[in-house]
């Protein structure tokens, strides 16, 4: 969609615009002409891996030569039991390219296999199909203290165990990185969502999860990328993961043999990120606000202790909340308020700033709504990264195409002429891409934007870092942005 090659910046591009440059040729190929017009529909990815309990994403193109800008609508044809599909949005116009996120929720009661599923597009004129993969993984629902699968690693404690496969990697090649499977189980109906992080990597190591939190339901996956750079001496080094959920902490260690190294990188100063949100996006009078977070820099947790300074701001700018914490086991802080009856309805802002010593202060806010507001509430609920073909990736090579996703929700009232940004920088801090996409997002909508980055044969290895901003309006043009989230990926030597 978007090659970049040394420091190119774009501005202002819609979505439409932005995915039919790219999907436009493909489209045709697979067109039917039906009653005499023709129409595209394809389907990225074409098959999705979704556990029960879980949710997937793909993304619905289609196209057609009818000039009148038809209407079109979706549907699924013959759907498998216990699955929920959802478009986003379900019809709209041709004009010439209509784009719709398809939503898949996996019940608990689903049961594993693999299902072709049939989506359709219909206009007045004609219509169109294409199947795709749901594929339903088999993963064990009755887990216990005792499940031998867990092995040495397994630690049952606090209603969910984690482990790591595999304990020991080496690292031959120079530079490049290494890969760990992460699993967390739970037992006891334990459903909460847990955050993940790292801390014991050597100096000049980053580390990326992907995803970096979830809810075991009743198994939650990830996969553990740890780059190495030049910064790193060769040896045997041993690093603890964590699992973190409230006062509830799992933690099993690692180790990373270091061989050689022939990686060039510029040291920066290092920055802490920092992970806020509340446990539900509205709240009524009487009830309490969970809010939790972790820190990190550099992928891991740093080594010292943080303080964050929780604030939370009413919809007139009034703090009605602050509280000084200090970060726990993996970097983790929690906090927790009650919404009083004489608050206002509308949106509340939570602010958190990180502080440690050695590093550089972090900050990051979310949103959550009392009663009902007059004012959007937009989180960024998530920012990963995949392949061209729709598989979740985390680790890239010179040469290659690194696709952005950035899901957006909103609990608040419509967000009209909002703008979704991505940036993309380099490790040495270069922007290589800033891209803004026009979205409109109602009450308790949800929309998810994507951007293609080329990677150049001479790309920089290591840490690539993703901001995603969601803006009332375009900045020229007196907007203002209202949440934010970060994500990364990393780039390894071919």
């Amino acid at each position: 969609m978007c090659s970049m090659r040394g420091r190119i910046y774009v501005y202002g591009v819609m979505l439409a615009a932005l995915t039919l440059s790219m999907m436009t040729g493909s489209l045709l190929s697979e067109n039917r002409r039906e009653n005499g017009v023709q129409i595209g529909l394809r389907v990225e990815p074409s098959t999705i891996t979704v556990p029960v309990g879980s949710r997937g994403y793909a993304v619905v193109f289609i196209t057609s030569e009818d000039e009148g800008e038809p209407k079109v609508s979706l549907k699924i044809v013959n759907p498998p039991e216990n699955v929920r599909f959802q478009f986003n949005p379900t019809e709209g116009k041709l004009a010439p390219l209509f784009t719709s996120i398809l939503i898949i929720e996996v019940n608990l009661n689903a049961s594993e296999g693999t299902y072709p599923v049939q989506i359709s597009a219909l206009t007045n004129k004609g219509f169109s199909s294409a199947n795709i993969t749901l594929i339903i993984p088999f993963i064990e629902k009755n887990v216990t203290a005792y499940d031998s699968n867990l092995g040495n690693q397994g630690n049952m404690v606090g209603g969910f165990a984690l482990r790591v496969d595999p304990s020991n990697q080496v690292l031959k090649k120079p530079g490049g990185s290494v890969r760990y499977a992460v699993t967390v189980v739970s037992f006891g109906g334990f459903r909460e969502k847990v955050i993940l992080g790292v801390e014991g990597l050597p100096e000049g190591a980053a580390a990326i999860f992907n995803p970096s939190e979830g809810r075991p339901d009743p198994v939650f996956r990830s996969n553990l990328q740890i780059f190495i750079s030049q910064e790193t001496s060769p040896g045997l080094y041993t690093f603890t993961v964590y699992a973190v959920q409230g006062e509830n902490v799992q933690k099993t260690n690692a180790t990373v043999k270091i061989e050689s190294f022939n990686l060039i990188m510029v040291r920066r100063l290092k920055e802490l990120k920092v992970e806020v949100e509340s446990d539900r996006l509205k709240y009524n009078p009487g009830e309490a606000v969970r809010i939790f977070g972790h820190i990190y820099a550099r992928g891991q947790f740093p080594s010292a202790k943080a303080t964050v300074l929780v604030q939370v701001v009413d919809s007139e700018g009034k703090i009605i909340h602050s509280k000084l914490l200090e970060t726990t086991i993996g970097g983790y802080f929690s906090d927790r308020l009650t919404v009083e009856s004489d608050w206002r309805s509308g949106s509340y802002t939570i602010f958190a700033t990180a502080s440690a010593e050695g590093f550089k202060d972090g900050f990051a806010r979310t949103i959550f709504t009392v009663g009902s507001s007059t004012k959007p509430s937009v989180v960024v609920d998530s920012v990963y990264t995949t392949s061209v073909e729709g598989e979740k990736k985390e680790v890239f090579h010179p040469g290659e195409s690194v696709v952005v996703w950035v899901l957006v929700n909103n609990s608040g009232a419509n967000l009209n002429g909002g703008v979704v940004w991505v940036e993309v920088t380099d490790p040495l801090g270069i922007p290589l891409m800033v891209t803004a996409f026009g979205s409109n997002i109602g009450y308790m909508e949800q929309t998810m934007v994507w951007v293609q980055l080329k990677l150049n044969q001479d790309a920089t290895p290591g840490l690539y870092e993703i901001n995603a901003l969601v803006s009332t309006g375009y900045i020229s043009k007196g907007g203002k942005f209202i949440a934010g989230k970060e994500g990364a990926f990393l780039v390894s030597p071919s």
